[in-house]
């Protein structure tokens, strides 16, 4: 069994050139790291912005951006004769690009305006399909093959299709997703008085600020227009040094933020390659996201960009919550489990505002609805149970973190697959 082919590969538009690993590797030692990492960052704000509803625009902009037209003819012959369509750039790609621009590639003298060359954009174009590739034979090594029957090909399924979610998927709603982490983090404040102290100990900023400097990047970073894509004053590119020199708490907040939040590309190259300086496809397996998930922002001199959309908006919701598992000061599973008492209780407070109380029959959401079992005993029927005439539904809102080393899919699914029971089911079930 075979993936459905969905994305264009190099061959289809390149015919007649080398797509080995060897070649990648040519390639990609021939960009300029910064420019391509910086290009990198503007590419997945379009491709990772869930409010973004034309895909097929977005998908035309960066196509007649990076190709040329002979290569735009094949694309759109291509696209002509697939139902469906076919997707050139994907945000899975570009993260795989990243990773390895950032351990092959070095800065050219003429970097910052690299990309004016047409040699320039046609490497970056050539190098990115063959990313395309490389990320398909990482996150679906088995190639979704039958063999040892349907059960091992669903277990192995399963580490796919979770990773290709993960890194394809446009992401929650940044601006709900900051409003929700603010308001859960809120609340575990409420439950901890000393958290503003543990937090500002660690990030040198307090709450509120950590979350105004979230709220301020994505103002500034996200949702560009496609027609400023070729427009580095408005397609997602950040002043950096602007910002952290300004007079007054802008200045301090954002500096400090930084501080904490973005990284060179010397820190991201030892933070996912350590000491390497080449390496072979096998490593490419060695994909750790969370490099890009706790440092989310590129900083090259004054310049800058948010890497990944996605991975920025969940600094919103895991970003506070890990520096004070980090911290020392209490058990980090402490943390976490005040982190979904929280959530719970904002999930049931959210419930109850779209289903609010009434007296008698009209009422139709119970929050952690009593019951009694067969001993006679008081029990939590659930969470929150919503009526609705004759049906009902039980809800449970959990929050709870895996560490997935510990646990690999890969290698022992049984062992992932209790895991992920163990820290979803009911206490004293």
């Amino acid at each position: 069994m075979t993936v459905a082919q969905v994305y264009a590969t190099h061959d289809e538009v390149f015919p007649g050139l080398s797509s080995d690993f060897g070649e990648f590797k040519r390639i990609v030692k021939r960009l300029s790291r910064t420019d391509a990492l910086l290009w990198c960052g503007r590419i997945n704000l379009h491709l990772g912005y869930p409010l973004r509803h034309d895909a097929v625009e977005v998908q035309r902009a960066l196509v007649e951006t990076f190709f040329e037209p002979d290569e735009v003819a094949r694309l759109r012959v291509l696209a002509r004769s697939r139902a469906g369509g076919v997707q050139v750039i994907f945000r899975g790609q570009v993260l795989e690009l990243i990773r390895w621009v950032v351990l092959l590639a070095s800065d050219a003298e003429y970097d910052g305006k690299c990309f004016e060359n047409p040699a320039a954009r046609r490497d970056f174009s050539r190098a990115g399909l063959m990313a395309s590739d490389i990320w398909a034979r990482r996150v679906y090594p088995h190639d979704l093959s039958l063999e040892g029957g349907v059960d091992r090909a669903r277990e192995r399924a399963l580490e796919s299709l979770r990773r290709s979610t993960m890194e394809n998927s446009s992401g929650p709603h940044p601006w709900l997703n900051l409003a929700r982490g603010a308001l859960v983090f809120e609340r575990m404040t409420q439950a901890s008085a000393e958290l503003p102290e543990i937090f500002n100990d660690q990030v040198g900023l307090t709450p509120k600020e950590y979350f105004s400097a979230l709220a301020f990047f994505l103002l500034f970073g996200f949702g560009k227009s496609l027609h400023d894509l070729k427009n580095p004053d408005a397609s997602g590119l950040l002043n950096l040094d602007s910002l952290a020199t300004s007079a007054g708490p802008i200045g301090r907040i954002t500096s400090g933020y930084l501080e904490k939040e973005a990284q060179s590309p010397n820190e991201l190259r030892r933070a996912m390659w350590g000491h390497a300086t080449d390496a072979d496809e096998e490593r490419a397996g060695d994909f750790d996201l969370n490099v890009l998930r706790a440092k989310p922002i590129l900083r090259a001199g004054g310049r800058g960009v948010i890497l990944d959309p996605v991975l920025f908006a969940e600094r919103a919701t895991a970003g506070p919550l890990f520096y004070l598992v980090s911290s020392g000061r209490g058990h980090g599973a402490d943390w976490l489990a005040r982190f979904g008492d929280a959530f719970e209780a904002h999930a049931l407070d959210a419930m109850s505002r779209a289903f609010p109380p009434s007296s008698g029959p009209l009422q139709r959401f119970f929050p952690r609805a009593p019951g009694t079992n067969r001993s006679k005993q008081d029990v939590e029927l659930a969470d929150g149970v919503l009526l609705d005439v004759q049906d009902a539904v039980f809800f449970e809102m959990k929050a709870a973190w895996m560490n997935e080393r510990n646990a690999s899919v890969v290698d022992s699914p049984e062992l992932y697959l209790a895991q992920i029971r163990r820290r979803l089911a009911r206490r004293g079930t």
